[in-house]
């Protein structure tokens, strides 16, 4: 999905271009998530994208993520480019966040809405047998107001939590329930699923990865491209045998 993700952000950078708009123009990947800590928020500019370089240290910026009118602002790592904001900053359900961005001469803004925690999952079983083509964990939750949800396998390593994920095997759903096959993990042991509340224009750009939609109807940000969206969880423990 990392890959996907970098592959639009191209493909609003090449649109970008053919709007004849500066290569100095910004490209946000932006994601909070419900009590967790900002972190990990990615700035580059057109041409790094093109040039298919990351990391790089954006220089005369100020970013900021404003909440019930308090602007909390964001501090840039010196090793990696990214942005992160202090712990004093509680995301949460329901709350809107703003991102906002002064680059240069430029503002570059985006709203959020953090999705509802999904409501009363629950699974059939919590053991699949990896090597059973026939056997699954049917998991439901309540929808009754039809919001879109994403499911994701994740075992216990701390870095494989880390967003985007490598590990979907849902696409956006406004269902109530998702199967989890033999056929969807990787991994044996001890493991997680878990289903995100997601926002729709996060689930808009996740589908342009297997659609036609045109790279300019991607993302929610701004004078500037790219995504700013917010997420909700819960969690399922399983464990996943090999026979």
């Amino acid at each position: 999905m990392k890959k996907v993700l970098q592959s639009i952000l191209f493909l609003v950078a090449v649109s970008c271009a053919s709007l004849e708009s500066p290569d100095s123009s910004l490209v946000v990947e932006a994601y909070i998530f419900e009590n967790k800590p900002i972190k990990n928020i990615k700035l580059n500019t057109v041409s790094s994208i093109n040039d298919n370089a990351s990391g790089e240290q954006i220089m005369n910026v100020e970013v900021y993520i404003q909440n019930n009118g308090i602007r909390h602002q964001l501090v840039q790592s010196a090793t990696d480019g990214t942005f992160s904001a202090s712990s004093s900053l509680t995301i949460k359900a329901g709350e809107d966040y703003e991102l906002l961005i002064f680059y240069n001469d430029l503002e570059i803004t985006a709203q959020t809405t953090v999705p509802p925690t999904p409501k009363k999952l629950l699974a059939n079983k919590d053991t699949l047998n990896r090597s059973s083509s026939s056997d699954f964990i049917r998991t439901t939750w309540n929808n009754p107001d039809s919001l879109w949800h994403l499911g994701v396998i994740s075992n216990l390593d701390p870095a494989s939590k880390e967003f985007p994920f490598n590990n979907f095997f849902s696409v956006p759903t406004r269902g109530n329930q998702l199967e989890v096959s033999s056929n969807n993990v990787s991994i044996a042991g001890d493991a997680q699923f878990i289903l995100y509340g997601i926002t729709e224009e996060y689930q808009k750009l996740y589908r342009i990865s297997s659609s036609s939609i045109g790279s300019t109807n991607a993302g929610n940000i701004s004078n500037g491209f790219g995504i700013f969206a917010a997420f909700s969880s819960d969690t399922l423990n399983i464990y996943i045998k090999e026979n």
